[in-house]
């Protein structure tokens, strides 16, 4: 096999072929291996910058990987990834760390993860995104009792 400078190390390695323990150490193998997977399952990654104050600020809006499978990755050559993570989202959120991922969004998670339901801040959220969908734009604070 040539080694190409203008090809990622992930494209350089056929999907079935083993890879070495240590290629899925490098964060950067990691993320060009995601990426060519992203590009082969159709998965769109909306990014954009902005211009604030001489900074550029880099957004990412990158939904379409809630809809993949962990054996979508597997198939493509990715089983040693899941030897450093226990799920996809847990992958993505090292790869990509400036997402907001929403765990109750992947499909692979039919059920949100254990205690996730416990923590304020998820049900707040998901009661947010409802609300935002049914066009709720107020709540007032209601208290009923019944006689």
């Amino acid at each position: 096999m040539t080694i190409c400078p203008h090809v990622s190390p992930a494209d350089q390695v056929p999907r079935d072929a083993r890879r070495p323990g240590s290629f899925w150490l490098d964060i950067d193998n990691q993320k060009d291996f995601l990426n060519r997977v992203a590009k082969e399952l159709d998965v769109q990654q909306v990014c954009f910058a902005r211009c604030r104050c001489s900074m550029l600020i880099h957004f990412c809006k990158i939904t379409d990987w809630y809809k993949v499978y962990k054996k979508d990755l597997i198939s493509r050559g990715g089983a040693g990834l899941f030897n450093y993570y226990n799920t996809l989202e847990s992958a993505l959120r090292v790869v990509y760390p400036g997402v907001e991922w929403s765990s109750s969004s992947f499909i692979e998670n039919c059920r949100a993860p254990r205690g996730y339901w416990k923590q304020a801040a998820s049900r707040r959220s998901r009661f947010d995104k409802i609300g935002k969908k049914l066009g709720i734009t107020k709540v007032l604070n209601c208290v009923h009792s019944v006689f």
